[in-house]
């Protein structure tokens, strides 16, 4: 949930036309996706993934490429010749 916090993100809605969707599954999709944010974090922070792939993982639970390198910048984990320009 922090994770989520830090990236801005709305609650966590399951798609209601996947098969065996319910209410406990949506509750706990929030959790998946807190976990997977910092699991991806982990390996980008470890140089096991690039940069490009932890933007590729975050779309696929809904994060914005931009949202998660604000939260790279905050944490520190972005080089001053890895911050990319402010959009004008």
């Amino acid at each position: 949930a922090q994770i989520e916090r830090s990236l801005g993100l709305p609650p966590w809605r399951a798609h209601r036309d996947q098969p065996g969707t319910d209410d406990a599954a949506e509750a706990h999709g929030g959790d998946f996706r807190g976990r997977f944010l910092s699991l991806a974090l982990e390996a980008y922070r470890r140089d096991k993934i690039s940069r490009g792939k932890l933007h590729h993982l975050g779309r696929l639970v809904g994060t914005s490429a931009t949202a998660i390198d604000d939260l790279l910048e905050r944490l520190g984990f972005l080089d001053d010749d890895e911050i990319p320009p402010p959009e004008e």
